[in-house]
This record gives C-alpha cells, sequence and structure tokens, in this order.
C-alpha cells in the first residue's frame, strides 16, 4: 500500500487510514460518548462489495470532472433539477426501518411510485446549507448529490411528521399513516443521491485520511488525484465543514459506471453537507451563521498551507496541508464564477435574510442580505486566490515501495 504523505511545516502532519490529528482528551472523551449512543452498524448486505473491492475502488475515485462555469444556471441547478419552490405532491410513508439522525426528515412517495427522502422546517439550517454545498459543488465539478427547494404537498403527512415518526418504536409493527388532507410544506427539499453507494452496509462512508492517502498505482493518475483530492479538502475548509464522519463521506458508483461491485466509474463526495457556512465544531456544531463563518479563517497556518478545520468529535477530517498545485487549482475554479453566481448561491439556498445576524452602525442586529453572504464568500475566496503554497519538493509519487496487493 502507498506510504503515507509526509508534509513538512510548523504544523506537519502524517496522512494514514487513522484519524490525521490527535484529539485534545475532553475531545476524545465526549466522542467516545457520543459513539456510545450511536446505533451499532448495520449487519453487512448480501452480495455487497468486500473491503477489498472498496479500497480498490477508493483508489481509483474520481472527485472532479471538467465544467464550464459560466454556462451553469445556478437557479435552475443541474440538468433534470425541478424549479425552486415548484410543488412536488406526495403521499407520506412509514418506513419498515427507523430513520437515522437527527434532521427532521419523513419519505414520501410520489405517483409513479418514487420514494423520496424529504427534509422540512422554517428553523431547518441544514436545509440551507445542503442546497448552496450542492449547488456550489456542482459549479465547481466536484461531484455532489442533487439537493432541490421544493414545495411538498404531501397527503397523510401528520402535523410533524418527523415528531411522529420518533414516537413509533423500532420494535412495534409499522403503523399505517394517519388519514388527513394534503398539508404543504413550503420550506422543504429533496435529495437525489448522484450515484449507488459502494459499501458494505448502510451509511459505512470513508474517513476523509483514507480520500487522502490511498491514491492510484498509476502514478500519472496519481499525481492528478492528488490536487483534485487536496482541492476538494481545501473547499471543505472553504465551507467551514463541520461534521465530517465517515458516514458523512460517499464512495459511489457513478452513473453508466456498472454496479458497485464492479464498478469503472468510482466516485467520491462529500455526502452531508448540512454543517457548513459556520466556525465547526463549539459543543455544538456552528452551522449555516454569516458572523461564524465570516470569522473563520481558510488558513490555520498560512506558510505552511495547513487549511483550518474545527471538526466534530466523531470527525475524520483535522486541519490539513495542501500543495500549490491544489490551491491554484481550486483558485482558478472559483475566480471564475462571476458576481451574479455568487449572490443567486445565497438566494437559491434561502439565505436572503437568514443565517445569524448582523449588527447594523446604530448597533440594531438583523438577518444577513444576499448581498453580505456574498461579501464574505468573497473575501475567502480571497484568502484562496491571493495566496501561494511553499514549493512542494518531498514528493512521494515517484516512491517504488507499492507492491499493488490489495489484501
Amino acid at each position: 500500500m502507498r506510504r503515507a504523505r509526509r508534509y513538512t511545516g510548523r504544523r506537519a502532519r502524517r496522512f494514514t487510514g487513522r484519524r490525521a490529528r490527535p484529539r485534545l482528551a475532553w475531545l476524545a472523551a465526549a466522542g467516545l460518548l457520543l459513539a456510545g449512543c450511536q446505533d451499532l452498524p448495520a449487519p453487512a448486505v448480501p452480495g455487497s462489495p468486500d473491503a477489498v473491492a472498496r479500497l480498490r475502488a477508493l483508489r481509483e475515485a474520481e472527485v472532479w470532472q471538467p465544467v464550464d462555469p459560466a454556462s451553469l444556471d445556478v437557479r435552475r441547478g443541474p440538468e433534470g433539477s425541478r424549479s425552486p419552490g415548484e410543488p412536488l405532491a406526495c403521499t407520506f410513508v412509514v418506513p419498515e426501518v427507523r430513520l437515522a439522525g437527527l434532521t427532521p426528515k419523513f419519505p414520501c412517495r410520489t405517483d409513479d411510485g418514487q420514494v423520496l427522502k424529504i427534509k422540512y422546517g422554517p428553523d431547518n439550517m441544514e436545509l440551507h446549507g445542503e442546497l448552496f454545498g450542492s449547488r456550489l459543488l456542482w459549479l465547481l465539478g466536484f461531484h455532489t448529490d442533487r439537493i432541490e427547494p421544493v414545495r411538498v404537498l404531501c397527503r397523510g403527512c401528520p402535523e410533524d411528521p418527523w415528531h411522529f415518526l420518533q414516537g413509533i418504536d423500532a420494535a412495534d409493527p409499522r403503523p399505517p399513516p394517519p388519514l388527513g388532507s394534503v398539508r404543504e410544506f413550503a420550506l422543504a427539499t429533496v435529495e437525489t443521491h448522484y450515484g449507488a453507494p459502494i459499501e458494505s452496509r448502510p451509511d459505512e462512508g470513508i474517513a476523509w485520511p483514507a480520500l487522502l492517502a490511498e491514491r492510484s498505482h498509476d502514478l500519472a493518475r496519481s499525481r492528478t488525484q492528488r490536487v483534485h483530492r487536496e482541492a476538494l479538502t481545501l473547499l471543505a475548509g472553504f465551507l467551514g465543514h463541520g461534521d465530517s464522519k465517515a458516514a458523512n463521506q460517499t464512495l459511489a458508483c457513478a452513473p453508466g459506471g456498472g454496479t458497485p461491485r464492479s464498478c469503472t466509474r468510482p466516485v467520491f463526495y462529500m455526502g452531508d453537507l448540512g454543517s457548513i457556512l459556520g466556525r465547526g465544531w463549539r459543543v455544538v456544531t456552528s452551522k449555516v451563521d454569516v458572523e461564524d463563518w465570516a470569522s473563520a479563517p481558510v488558513w490555520r497556518d498560512p506558510a505552511a498551507c495547513v487549511a483550518r478545520f474545527q471538526p466534530h468529535p466523531l470527525g475524520t477530517l483535522s486541519d490539513t496541508a495542501v500543495s500549490e498545485p491544489a490551491r491554484a487549482f481550486l483558485a482558478e475554479r472559483l475566480a471564475a464564477l462571476s458576481e451574479d453566481q455568487i449572490r443567486e448561491l445565497f438566494v437559491v439556498a434561502g439565505l436572503d435574510g437568514v443565517g445569524g445576524e448582523v449588527e447594523d452602525p446604530d448597533g440594531t442586529a438583523r438577518p444577513p442580505t444576499a448581498d453580505e453572504w456574498a461579501a464574505v464568500f468573497r473575501d475567502k475566496r480571497r484568502q484562496i486566490v491571493e495566496h501561494r503554497c511553499p514549493d512542494d519538493d518531498d514528493d512521494d509519487d515517484d516512491d517504488d515501495d507499492e507492491d499493488g496487493d490489495d489484501d
């Protein structure tokens, strides 16, 4: 297996398949407590990819594809997307298995039989984060699930579907959905997965350090992968990504790439973008807060090009050094975004008048406008575009210690 990458600088790192940086004792203790609250891992699914197949897929996975940002319509979104606020009629479904996570959501079946995952709630900041993050990654060419803002017209929905589903014991028989008229959820999102997950059990995910450590044995491809993967890592820091536990990163088989067991086009992407646009973890995760995001610098150590992260105790992405080619790659793509596109990202994400508070000169606090969000974006972009990283003279791409053994 490829030897872990060594970085130089005041905050030198050695990436391994484990954590990239040790935690403080209290964070480790908190992580253990939180881990004890998690559900036990789901059993392996018969016929699913094994560990060797997943490792091979990860080593060949793409994170980026060429796009022309100027040709993309931020409001319309990826091909096949619904228009923002478009009505979506569906029927409430009581799932066989309790839904995981803490974000209010429910399954809903459309007239053509498709069961969609609906997230909702006027105070659910993750809706805004996922909308913004998915549109930005799409604009820049990084793979991502498709998140669409919709107005849901739900037949048979209880007043609060999430609260209703949480009140059902996992061991009880599934009750029928409640009867009732159509209920509207004006602020909601629907998620369409980009590819079929390559996993041996549900929500297995990938720890971020493995993405950086495991690359192709083809040296030319490995060099390109390193640039793209470090650029994605820096973008995660730019966004203030605060919840990088393994289940929130997705290894998948892209459309047209075959099956998860024999995939010819594996991809890696950030599968959960709800905890962005903040400062990261601070007892709780700071997310979608304009002042918090503005106060968090992109770089922890600018001289060594170490990107700043404040991860959740169960997160896998800590302060990370990136190379100059990776910084320049991301800088070029961020610089290609127009002022109108940047502002429209925040409008489509519903952040014009949402996301913390700003203070006027007279001391009055009020919600931020899309223009104020965009100003923070431009400042953080400047921190990347105008920066330069030190020369990387510790290139491990020519190491000859790779034996190609996947076992």
